[in-house]
């Protein structure tokens, strides 16, 4: 990696660095990354791009995410026993 970084160093040198124009059609939304639903511009959480058409659910503020009476890890767990059928 790091041969490759001062290769593009030296290659990309005085080229500006201008970000991707967003297509039609795209939005930005702020979304809960534990929920993947919407919140508040003044709430906590992280920006991805959508199709407009098929933007995430508003999370209601002040209703439990917790599931099984334990909070989200962010974590994939795989249930025991449905291994097999994922391979």
């Amino acid at each position: 990696m790091p041969v490759w970084i001062s290769y593009m160093g030296k290659v990309l040198q005085g080229v500006p660095d201008e970000p991707y124009p967003v297509p039609d059609g795209v939005v930005q939304a702020k979304i809960n990354p534990l929920t993947g639903l919407l919140v508040d511009e003044n709430e906590g959480g992280l920006y991805e791009y959508f199709y407009q058409e098929f933007m995430p659910a508003q999370e209601n503020p002040g209703e439990s995410y917790i599931l099984n009476g334990e909070a989200p890890t962010g974590r994939i767990e795989v249930i025991p026993g449905y291994q097999e059928q994922l391979f």
